[in-house]
This record gives structure tokens, C-alpha cells and sequence, in this order.
């Protein structure tokens, strides 16, 4: 291996390493703001999700029980 290649090897290593890290810490802030200090976009993206997740959908009044029995 010549110099150039471990050169690049080292170039990529530190960029991997660098954009990972940022990531981490993009994450970690966006989940300790949300946690302590949240946000309209937080907070609306925490209500889709439970909503999404949790919430029954409403059976629609043509599909009830009761109006089978019509």
C-alpha cells in the first residue's frame, strides 16, 4: 500500500466517523428538546404518532352495530 491509498482510507475513516457522530448528536438533541423544550413541529409529530399508533380509527355510522339492526 502506498501513501495515497492509506491516505484516502484515513480521509474516509475521519469523514464516516465525523458524519456519524453528528448524527448522534443531531438525534440526541432533537430528542432532548422534544423531552424538555418541545416544539410546534415536535409536538405535532409526537401527536401523529400516537394518534397513528394508539387511536382506534372511528368506525364509520353506515358500518356500526346499531345500524345493522335497522
Amino acid at each position: 500500500m502506498d501513501w495515497k491509498s492509506v491516505l484516502a482510507q484515513a480521509i474516509a475513516w475521519l469523514k464516516a466517523t465525523v458524519a456519524s457522530s453528528l448524527f448522534i448528536l443531531a438525534v440526541w438533541a432533537f430528542s432532548y428538546t422534544a423531552l424538555f423544550k418541545p416544539n410546534d413541529i415536535q409536538l405535532g409529530a409526537f401527536s401523529i404518532f400516537m394518534k397513528a399508533t394508539f387511536v382506534k380509527p372511528e368506525t364509520p355510522p353506515s358500518r356500526a352495530p346499531e345500524a345493522a339492526d335497522r
